[in-house]
């Protein structure tokens, strides 16, 4: 990433970094600005604040009932 580098290192992987690892950074920034967590820090069962790009959902039912809503969630590359 970026962070703690001199202006000149910061404008040097601004221009050698591909557009996925900046849009990652980005992402990354906006989320902890935002107050959010990694989805890897979250624990099961406990109330979380994420953001990021859902890629799918998938929520099964305790009871082994039939899926009505799934989820996949990724965290940017750190």
């Amino acid at each position: 990433m970026g962070e703690g580098r001199g202006w000149l290192g910061r404008r040097f992987h601004r221009l050698t970094a591909d557009n996925q690892e900046l849009e990652d950074e980005d992402l990354r920034r906006a989320s902890v600005a935002a107050g959010a967590e990694p989805v890897l820090a979250c624990r099961d069962r406990e109330e979380a604040c994420v953001a990021g790009s859902i890629r799918s959902v998938t929520v099964r039912a305790r009871s082994g009932g039939q899926v009505w809503r799934s989820t996949s969630m990724m965290d940017p590359e750190p």
